[in-house]
């Protein structure tokens, strides 16, 4: 009799010990549970086209757990915080309230410069069309000139950081509108973009689907433009996600699921193209993003497929698409 009470004790301890374990482990992988995640949703910013995708090459693997994060809600800005944004940029008089599509928007002007804040999502808008000086400033001193721009906005927060500059040097009209790429020694301006980082991805306004910060520079290291987004947010973890399968991702994009986010002639102002014109696209590289969603306050990762293709009077177009890299499972199951 006293056997078998050692006995079950001894069953009752492994049984403890292997709850113990498992919740351990829960607590540290602290994974998504099934149809709990809300599904972004992302409106295209470039026309969609019904194209079928070839991924060149071996498509790269992601195994590594991924964090998704919740950005907690907007607060509307406050009067001092939008007096201290114009006081950044060199404005003296104050701000009138003005309402869009987006909400509200804060907007200053004086003489050639004008402010623009945006409250959802947070960012905004500078523009300089003060007539730039003659002096030519070196690729590393425009660089330096837009990080003290950024410095001075101070737009993200503790937990996010910029990523290396891409500079690009334009040639374009006195407006700034219709610009080319083009070579330094032809170049009328340089347009240099960040990404935000977070764990080492880029994170993708579902707005912008492209670069959160662009600044458009005079040669003489003067700021013509700014597009900002605003990130200083306190982030917090909703749990953990192994993504999902690239390949199935690809059959999802070729089955109508994925998002035409960049489509673009390099060697034209603006792409417009018959959809007749064009049918097959060749990808060449895969990477994870994280895609801020403002209406759902997340921070999810996103696939980004890149590449090429070529219409039939042989002209070449860039071409990224999205699609979400989670497994469709994680998210809410809709309302029928």
């Amino acid at each position: 009799m006293k056997k078998k009470y050692i006995f079950i004790l001894i069953i009752a301890l492994v049984i403890i010990v292997i709850v113990g374990i498992i919740l351990a482990w829960q607590k540290q992988t602290n994974q998504i549970a099934v149809n709990t995640l809300p599904k972004p949703s992302v409106k295209p910013t470039t026309t969609q086209l019904n194209l079928t995708y070839q991924y060149v090459g071996e498509l790269p693997t992601f195994n590594k757990q991924i964090t998704i994060y919740s950005t907690g809600k907007d607060e509307a800005f406050s009067s001092q915080e939008i007096q201290e944004y114009g006081q950044k940029f060199g404005f003296t008089n104050s701000s009138k309230q003005l309402q869009d599509i987006s909400g509200i928007v804060y907007s200053f002007k004086q003489n050639d410069l004008s402010l623009s804040i945006f409250s959802n999502p947070p960012s905004l808008s500078y523009r300089n069309f003060t007539s730039p000086g003659s002096n030519k400033l070196s690729q590393k001193d425009l660089v330096a000139k837009a990080q003290e721009f950024l410095d001075t906005a101070q737009i993200i927060g503790k937990q996010v950081m910029l990523s290396t500059p891409y500079l690009q040097p334009i040639a374009g009209s006195q407006t700034g509108e219709g610009l080319l790429k083009t070579t330094m020694d032809q170049a009328s301006y340089v347009e240099i973009n960040y990404n935000l980082v977070l764990d080492k991805l880029p994170i993708i306004p579902k707005d912008r689907q492209s670069y959160p910060i662009t600044l458009l520079l005079n040669l003489d290291g003067s700021i013509r433009k700014a597009s900002l987004t605003i990130f200083t947010k306190e982030l917090s973890s909703l749990g953990k996600v192994t993504p999902a399968e690239p390949a199935a991702a690809l059959q999802a994009i070729n089955a109508g699921g994925g998002l035409l986010s960049k489509f673009s002639n390099p060697n034209q102002a603006y792409t417009e193209i018959d959809s007749n014109m064009i049918s097959t696209a060749t990808l060449r590289s895969l990477e994870l993003v994280y895609l801020y969603d403002y209406d759902t306050n997340t921070l999810q990762p996103y696939y980004r497929f890149s590449g090429t293709a070529n219409t039939t009077s042989a002209e070449l177009i860039e071409i990224e698409v999205l699609i979400t890299a989670l497994p469709q499972e994680v998210f809410q199951q809709e309302n029928n």
